[in-house]
């Protein structure tokens, strides 16, 4: 359970309860974040050693498109052949909502 106050945290705090809850069994593989935008990826600790590819990437949508109150970051990377990307995004509410055909 996550009291109110731990959504707060730094990301490295944030990093360390996760891995704390995850246990020895599984290695955090990456992370990124913007401001509150957080993602950290683990995977199992036994197949570690078959992931490639990594990479990562964040884009601000906020103010000027610049500001990183608003927009994404993801991880993307190979486990043996197959790919596999996570995103965790903060977008604006009801934009666009006029073009949407009904």
């Amino acid at each position: 359970e996550v009291a109110n106050e731990d959504l707060f945290l730094s990301s490295h705090s944030w990093g360390h309860q996760l891995q704390k809850a995850l246990g020895d069994d599984f290695v955090l593989l990456d992370k990124k974040s913007m401001l509150a935008i957080r993602l950290h990826v683990f995977v199992k600790r036994k197949i570690s050693n078959r992931v490639h590819c990594l990479s990562s990437s964040a884009e601000g949508t906020g103010v000027a498109n610049v500001l990183g109150n608003k927009g994404a970051v993801a991880v993307k990377f190979k486990v043996d052949d197959t790919t596999l990307a996570f995103v965790s995004a903060h977008l604006a509410a009801h934009e666009g909502a006029n073009n949407l055909a009904r």
